[in-house]
C-alpha cells in the first residue's frame, strides 16, 4: 500500500532551509556543521527526522543510523565545485554518496510522497529559505523522466531531467525559484543541487513528489527548525462545530483562533515549539497574529515574532498568509532560555492567548499544551569523559564562511592533542554586529564574547575527533 501523502501548499512548494557548513575547516567529511535540507516538499530525511518517524521506511533509517537522523541537515559535499554528476555515483544520489545517510538511497514507494500544484499563472514555486546567508552559484532542479520506476533501483543520473538552473545571486535570506514542471501522476523525484559561489561545497535533496496529479488535496505548509531532536506527531485536536453569526460585531466564544502548541524537543539552552493557529470563524482570513505570555527569547519560522511587556506575538509571513474558514497554519520557534542549562529556569506554559485576523480582534482559546519527552535519544556513556580545567588541551578554529559588511557568519572547529576524551567549552570573540543565530552549541553571550559548549551530540573531542558547532552576526 502507497504512504499517505504529506499535505504541503505548492504556493510556496518547495522550501529549504539554510544549509551552512564548514568550509576547509573540518577533518573529514563526517564532521559537518550544516543545517539545512528540503522542508516543503519535505525531503526524505527531513520527514523522517520532523514529520513521519513512524513511517515503514523512517523506521528502518532510524534503526540504520540513529545519528544520521540527527545529523538530518548535513548531505553535502564540501569539495563539490560543481563536479556534481562526476563524485556522486549512480544510486547514491540521495545521500550524496555519504555513507551515514546510505539508507535514503534506498529504492521504495513507501517514502511520504507530497503532491505539488502550480500557482494562479501556471508556475511552481520553489522556495529556498537561508537562516544564514551566502552566495549563490546556483540552484539545480531536476525531476525523474517519465516511466521513473522508485521501487526499481536507487536513484541514477541518467533517471533524471534537468528542469532549471537559477542565475548567480548574492547572499540573501529566501530564495524563490519560479518555473515549469511537467505533470507528474505517478511517483516521480525532485533532484536538488545547492552550489555555493563563496565556497567549492554543495548541497543536495531527494524529495518523493506528484506532480498536479488528479484527485489529491490542496495541501498545507508544515515546517520544522533545524535542532538536534526527534520531534513527535504534533496532537491531533477535533474542533466541534460552531455557528458563525451573520452580524459584523458579534463574537462566538471558541470561534476565533483555536491554537495548539507543543513542545518538540529539548536541549541545554534551549526547547523547541511546534505550534499550528486554526481559523474557526466560518469566513476565510487574509492576515494573522496570535499572542501569548513568554518571557524568554524566541526564535521563530515560518512567521515573524515581536517581544513585548513579557508576551510575545507570532504574525503570518508573506506565503501563510490567508487562512480558509476551518483551515489552519503551522508555525514554530525556538525558546533559548537563560545560559547553559536550564537551572533555575522554568518554560512558560501559557494558559491564555490574544489574536487578531485581518488586524481585528478575535476570541483565541488554546486547544492543547503538551510538552512531551521525545524519542529517540542518543547518550555517550560508553566512552569515559574528563571536563578539561586546562584552556590549552582544547583549540579552536574560526572559519568566516560569508561576509555581506555589515555581518558575518563562521564555523568553528573544536579540537585537542588529549587521546582521553575532553568536555569542551571555547570563547569566540564577535568581530562585527551581535549574534543572530548559533547552531550546534549550548551558549551564552557576554559584551563581545560568545562561549559556547557543546551540545549532547558533539560535546566531546579527543584527538583525531575533533567537533564543529557554527555561528551568524550582524
Amino acid at each position: 500500500m502507497r504512504q499517505a501523502r504529506i499535505p504541503i501548499r505548492i504556493l510556496a512548494a518547495l522550501s529549504v532551509s539554510a544549509v551552512l557548513a564548514a568550509v576547509g575547516v573540518v577533518a573529514t567529511e563526517s564532521s559537518v556543521s550544516a543545517h539545512g535540507s528540503s522542508m516543503a516538499p519535505a525531503s526524505r530525511i527531513y520527514s523522517c527526522r520532523f514529520l513521519t518517524p513512524d513511517n515503514e521506511l523512517c523506521k528502518q533509517a532510524w534503526a540504520a543510523n540513529t545519528q544520521a537522523l540527527y545529523d538530518w541537515n548535513g548531505i553535502r559535499i564540501g569539495t563539490a565545485a560543481g563536479q556534481h554528476e562526476s563524485i556522486i555515483p549512480d544510486g547514491k544520489l540521495c545521500s550524496a554518496g555519504n555513507e551515514q545517510y546510505a539508507t535514503f538511497d534506498t529504492a521504495s514507494d513507501k517514502w511520504p510522497v507530497t503532491n505539488l500544484t502550480p500557482a494562479s499563472d501556471g508556475k511552481y514555486e520553489l522556495k529556498w529559505e537561508n537562516s544564514a546567508p551566502h552566495a549563490t552559484l546556483y540552484y539545480r532542479v531536476y525531476i525523474t523522466k517519465p516511466g521513473f520506476d522508485v521501487k526499481a533501483a536507487p536513484l541514477k543520473w541518467s533517471d533524471l531531467e534537468l528542469v532549471h538552473q537559477s542565475g548567480q545571486t548574492a547572499a540573501e535570506a529566501s530564495t524563490v525559484l519560479r518555473m515549469n514542471l511537467p505533470d507528474r501522476a505517478t511517483h516521480s523525484m525532485i533532484y536538488m543541487i545547492w552550489q555555493r559561489s563563496d565556497s567549492t561545497e554543495a548541497f543536495y535533496s531527494c524529495n518523493d513528489v506528484t506532480v498536479n496529479a488528479s484527485g489529491q488535496p490542496t495541501p498545507t505548509p508544515t515546517t520544522v527548525p533545524s535542532t538536534p531532536t526527534t520531534v513527535p506527531s504534533a496532537p491531533t485536536t477535533t474542533v466541534p462545530p460552531t455557528t458563525v453569526p451573520s452580524g459584523p460585531t458579534t463574537t462566538v466564544p471558541g470561534a476565533g483562533v483555536q491554537l495548539a502548541l507543543t513542545k518538540t524537543d529539548e536541549w541545554g539552552s534551549g526547547r523547541n515549539f511546534a505550534a499550528t493557529v486554526k481559523n474557526a470563524t466560518g469566513a476565510a482570513a487574509s492576515a494573522w497574529t496570535v499572542t501569548l505570555p513568554w518571557t524568554s527569547p524566541v526564535e521563530p519560522w515560518d512567521a515573524s515574532a515581536t517581544a513585548a511587556d513579557g508576551k510575545v506575538s507570532f504574525s503570518n509571513i508573506a506565503w501563510n498568509a490567508s487562512i480558509a474558514s476551518g483551515g489552519s497554519r503551522a508555525f514554530g520557534f525556538t525558546d533559548r532560555g537563560l545560559g547553559f542549562t536550564d537551572l533555575g529556569y522554568a518554560t512558560p506554559n501559557p494558559s491564555t492567548c490574544s489574536a487578531t485576523l485581518n488586524g481585528v480582534v478575535v476570541s483565541c482559546s488554546i486547544v492543547s499544551s503538551s510538552t512531551p519527552t521525545p524519542t529517540p535519544t542518543t547518550t555517550t556513556t560508553t566512552t569515559p569523559t574528563t571536563t578539561t580545567t586546562t584552556p590549552a588541551t582544547v583549540n579552536r578554529t574560526i572559519k568566516v564562511t560569508s561576509d555581506w559588511g555589515t555581518g558575518y557568519c563562521a564555523d568553528v572547529t573544536v579540537s585537542t592533542t588529549s587521546q582521553t576524551a575532553v568536555t569542551w567549552t571555547v570563547k569566540v570573540p564577535i568581530t562585527k554586529g551581535k549574534i543572530t543565530s548559533v547552531w550546534e552549541a549550548n551558549y551564552k553571550i557576554e559584551g563581545t564574547t560568545l562561549t559556547a559548549q557543546g551540545t549532547p551530540l558533539n560535546a566531546v573531542v579527543k584527538a583525531g575527533g575533533p567537533k564543529t558547532f557554527g555561528f551568524c552576526a550582524g
